[in-house]
């Protein structure tokens, strides 16, 4: 049988690459489409904010919503009841595509290409770049941060766990290939 759908809902034909959800809300990165706010219980689309380039991941916290955006880097807006309004945007010095995000307490880990980028929000206005570090020769899959720990997986290295008792220079801890 169909699953019934409401008639405000947005047809993403499999564009859809994250969800994070807060405050009875769902935010969407559709790809080309950029990003967009559902409900929680009717996922009526309530708003849409197109991006430059491709909505690959995204991430909200406090009222903020941090979204990678391609080879644009990431956006980061805020998130005030259905609105969205563009704070600031982030673009890699070496222009590299940025793929998935995680925060921990003031510092947000985007990875790229072959590596991490540690981003100060302090100000989520105002991001600044904290470090970064390389991960191998292989890309980076996915990034999520646990208990005090940076968890990276690599397709063809496995997992890589850094310690973040410094966040701005986490400690590889050890590996799993």
């Amino acid at each position: 049988p169909a699953v019934p759908r409401s008639p405000l809902f947005r047809p993403y034909h499999g564009l859809l690459s994250d969800v994070s959800s807060a405050g009875g809300l769902v935010f969407l990165a559709c790809g080309p489409d950029g990003v967009s706010i559902c409900e929680l219980g009717t996922m009526n689309e309530v708003n849409h904010v197109p991006l430059a380039h491709e909505a690959g991941d995204v991430l909200v916290s406090g009222g903020i919503v941090y979204a990678t955006n391609g080879d644009q880097g990431i956006k980061v807006l805020q998130s005030s009841g259905n609105s969205l309004t563009l704070l600031a945007s982030w673009i890699h010095p070496q222009g590299y595509r940025m793929d998935h995000l995680s925060l921990y307490g003031s510092y947000l880990f985007a990875s790229y290409r072959y590596g991490v980028q540690i981003l100060g929000v302090t100000n989520p206005s105002a991001p600044t770049a904290v470090s970064s570090f390389a991960v191998g020769a292989d890309e980076v899959s996915d990034l999520t941060i646990a208990d005090g720990k940076l968890y990276v997986t690599q397709p063809n290295r496995g997992l890589r766990v850094y310690g973040l008792s410094n966040p701005a220079s986490p400690n590889l801890l050890g590996s799993f290939d």
